[in-house]
């Protein structure tokens, strides 16, 4: 029988140990030093002994118990594939290749350790195959009787990476996530094109808490926070009834709270159909500002103390002055108790309500702020670093934001993020140059939709430097490169791909 023993040791790269005894057959994966082997990240591997293979893929590094490999004394024992490996300290994951060999000793007992083949490969978190993943997801949580979450992320969203550096990966692991499965979901990739159409996934992030068999228990669009998201993901894990998804027959608190999901995920002409029957209270005052903000609601916003985060970002622009004054008042009123991001975020918002010439001190006192609540290590930081470049950009000091993300983009080469980020502020500030030096690089990084990103602010730049026939080349590539899905998926690829549509010349 195979299994495998999970272990953290002081090893410079992962390795792998051998044991056997007459019965059975253990492989022991020792993570490198200060990280463990992740439970949930995706792994790939591919275990040869002998005349025997056996494949595994999915999420996790776990195998069933029951399998059968046969050694005779002087078989060749490979390892190849993949696995995921997270950091204990901020709990960030990340993916390594691997690939084992050893020879099976003459005796009947003992242990071997594996020889790497070749230094360890790192790679990037996201990019694993989203089908397998969520198959793999749904087959364990039947198999052990639990729920699944689908975590729908990006890897240049700020809110995945904290989620994903707080709760998700963290060490050691909330005791809430014991009771569910995760999965974990590139959005980018393409595929996860038909599980985001399924579950309708809209923004970023998305979870989604789910039965074995697919069905919806509820979703969360956002991350508020550690502490927010485990009481709500303890609350949905624990519901014995599924989402009421049927207007017919939902109650009136029921409608409220589908009508609020939908619309902080961009379903605005999903959430109208449920505003008619949804009671009157925090949830339908939410959902109906961000669908069509009022000052009217507003002020009821206000005045019940609901979290300006939440609902602030239905603001129109232009914004009325009315409407303005009662958002700064609703600002102004929860400040003083709000600290670290919270705050950094609740004064980036008071800045764009301010005067165009106010604006700029605000901006900066937001990126204080921010900055001071870092804990330095930048694993667990990284998801705060292209909010605080924009406010030290809006701030005034676009290159001192523009340095700070090359220096990000040199530490996480194998993705787009921080170079996407640096061009669409320099695109922003007319330094097309910057933005197109930036958008080059990122582009080598990039895949899925966050490469039709890239792109299309490669293009804005190369119009911005008077070549339209280059932005033209820049777009065809790209959209060569990415093919659209299916007509009748409802994914954002589609949009990205009509932005990029814009830049072709006529023929």
């Amino acid at each position: 029988m195979w299994w495998f023993a999970l272990a953290a040791v002081a090893a410079e790269e992962p390795t792998a140990v051998l044991e056997w005894s007459p019965r059975e057959t253990v492989l022991h994966i020792e993570a490198p030093t200060g990280e463990a082997l992740s439970t949930d990240g995706p792994a790939n591997l591919q275990i040869g002994v002998g005349p025997d293979e056996l494949v595994w893929r999915g999420a996790g590094n776990r195998l069933s118990h029951g399998v059968t490999l046969r050694a005779e004394p002087g078989d060749e024992v490979t390892v190849v594939g993949t696995i995921t490996s997270c950091r204990q300290e901020s709990g960030y994951c990340y993916p390594i290749d691997v690939r084992w060999r050893g020879l099976r000793p003459e005796t009947q007992k003992g242990a071997i350790r594996l020889v790497a083949e070749a230094p360890a490969e790192r790679k990037a978190t996201f990019r694993a195959d989203a089908s397998a993943v969520a198959a793999d997801a749904f087959a364990r949580a039947a198999r052990e009787h639990r729920v699944v979450v689908l975590d729908f992320g990006a890897v240049w969203c700020p809110p995945c990476n904290l989620l994903a550096a707080e709760v998700l990966h963290a060490e050691p692991p909330p005791a809430e996530l014991g009771a569910v499965v995760v999965a974990a979901i590139d959005v980018d990739d393409p595929s996860s094109w038909a599980i985001k159409d399924k579950y309708a996934v809209g923004g970023y992030p998305t979870v989604v808490v789910a039965r074995a068999d697919g069905e919806e228990l509820g979703r969360l669009v956002g991350y508020p926070g550690r502490e927010a998201w485990l009481a709500w993901l303890a609350a949905t894990a624990g519901r014995a009834a599924p989402r009421v998804l049927d207007v017919a027959t939902a109650t009136p608190a029921d409608a409220a709270k589908i009508a609020r999901e939908l619309a902080e995920s961009g379903r605005e002409s999903d959430a109208e159909g449920w505003l008619a029957k949804a009671e009157d209270g925090t949830d339908l005052r939410v959902a109906r500002f961000l669908l069509a903000p009022t000052d009217a609601d507003a002020v009821w916003l206000g005045e019940h103390r609901v979290d300006p985060l939440v609902w602030l970002p239905g603001l129109p622009d232009p914004i009325e002055p009315a409407l303005a004054a009662t958002a700064r008042a609703a600002i102004d009123a929860v400040l003083p108790a709000a600290a670290g991001p919270e705050a950094a975020d609740l004064l980036a918002v008071r800045a764009d309500l301010a005067a165009p010439e106010d604006r700029p001190v605000h901006f900066a006192a937001a990126a204080a702020v921010l900055r001071s609540s870092l804990s330095g290590e930048p694993e667990l930081d990284r998801g705060h670093y292209t909010f605080l470049a924009e406010l030290q950009a809006r701030a005034g000091d676009l290159d001192g934001a523009l340095a700070f993300l090359d220096a990000q983009a040199a530490r996480w080469t194998d993705e787009p993020t921080f170079d996407l980020a640096a061009a669409r502020l320099a695109n922003d500030a007319g330094r097309f140059a910057d933005g197109a030096s930036r958008a080059e690089r990122a582009l080598t990084r990039s895949w899925g939709d966050n490469l039709l990103r890239v792109a299309a602010q490669l293009a804005r730049a190369k119009v911005g430097l008077g070549d339209a026939a280059a932005a033209a080349a820049v777009a065809q590539s790209a959209l060569e490169r990415v093919p659209a899905p299916a007509v009748d998926l409802d994914v954002r690829t589609a949009r990205y791909r009509a932005e990029l549509e814009k830049y072709l010349l006529p023929r």
